[in-house]
């Protein structure tokens, strides 16, 4: 990644988010054995049992087959991506592939329509070193099939639409609780021979599309030699869940204690930033994480995700204690601040509001 001395402070937020995000990190509930008091997950992770209702246990093959889909299958293709940011629209055109065993590649073809305020130059750096926030966050996958029966009501819908050639089945998925930031409205179109998504949109209540994405060419496994496929960007030691977090993590740890409904935390680790990202380079100039352990984890109702990452030092962003910086998207939000001379970095796909309540129950 080359160095961009003049960045804008919303492409320095989702630099600071592509960091902490991947698609390597989400593992299964692990049995629960500690009481909160002891420092361990219990007061906020799920059963590893999900009690499905009737209604959505026949759709439970899918989402199964959908899940594993997202992780497994390589392919290569173009697609349209539109996603609304405050009162603009962004749409671009993406290169993307995958070799079905962790390694993804982005490429941006072209920004069709950006804001005003996008800093295009830096956008296109950005975004290409994006694919973790694409692959976990961003697209609509299924992250927990059982999860998604358990929140959201899924139905096949009558449309039977045809993507980059492929023959699709859409289903809606309908939040079954209702939360006052976001509807949890979504449709996708899925390939039934594989589970792959090849289209999603996610609607606001007033049935108006926030962000689309559709494949306009598409080839399962493809040519990916022309594309530079990334893994995780840092090493990491994963949590046991359920397990007391002091042998484990050696450095204090701040917890959420609030999740939106239906959210449990899925995955945590220690992840280490090192002091040099590539030769020459900084990790404050690369990635805007300081060198040095952070402590992440990972939430999700099944379709959506909220990750929330602290360091072990005081010094890994500027800022005062109480400082809060946010993205200006409408539909996700991005923002670090600093806390009890801990610095942190949080992102969800919920209202604001909601971000600051998942920092507060942290502190």
């Amino acid at each position: 990644m080359q160095n961009h001395p003049a960045r804008s402070p919303w492409l320095a937020l989702q630099s600071a988010f592509f960091a902490l995000v991947s698609s390597a990190a989400l593992v299964a509930c692990a049995d629960q054995g500690s009481s909160a008091a002891d420092g361990s997950f219990d007061a906020v992770i799920g059963s590893a049992e999900w009690v499905l209702s009737p209604d959505a246990s026949s759709a439970q093959p899918a989402l199964q087959q959908m899940e594993k889909a997202s992780r497994d299958v390589a392919f290569h293709g173009l697609r349209r991506y539109c996603t609304v940011i405050g009162s603009e629209v962004l749409e671009q055109i993406e290169e993307v592939g995958s070799d079905g065993a962790g390694g993804f590649a982005l490429e941006i073809h072209e920004v069709v329509l950006a804001p005003a305020s996008l800093d295009q130059n830096g956008y296109f750096i950005e975004a290409e070193n994006a694919w973790r926030f694409t692959k976990l966050a961003r697209d609509a996958r299924i992250v927990n099939a059982d999860a998604v029966a358990a929140n959201y009501a899924v139905t096949a819908l009558a449309e039977s639409p045809v993507v980059a050639g492929i023959p699709c089945v859409r289903l809606s998925f309908k939040r079954r609780s209702a939360r006052s930031d976001r509807p949890g409205d979504y449709e996708a179109d899925y390939d039934p021979s594989t589970g792959f998504v090849l289209a999603w949109r996610e609607f606001d209540a007033n049935r108006q599309v926030l962000n689309s994405l559709i494949y306009e060419e598409f080839e399962y496994g493809g040519d990916l030699s022309g594309m530079t496929l990334k893994g995780r960007a840092f090493s990491a030691t994963p949590i046991a869940l359920g397990q007391p977090l002091g042998p484990q993590v050696k450095f204090p740890v701040h917890l959420p204690r609030f999740l939106p409904r239906g959210f449990k935390i899925v995955g945590a680790e220690v992840m280490t930033v090192p002091d040099l990202l590539a030769e020459g380079l900084p990790a404050g100039e690369t990635s805007y994480l300081a060198p040095g352990d952070w402590f992440r984890v990972i939430a999700t109702d099944g379709l959506e995700v909220i990750v929330f990452t602290h360091n072990a030092a005081a010094a890994a962003l500027d800022g005062d204690d109480g400082e809060f910086t946010s993205s200006p998207g409408r539909n996700w939000k991005v923002g670090y601040g600093r806390m009890a001379g801990t610095s942190y970095v949080v992102a969800a796909r919920a209202s604001m509001n909601v971000v600051l309540q998942i920092v507060a129950s942290a502190f």
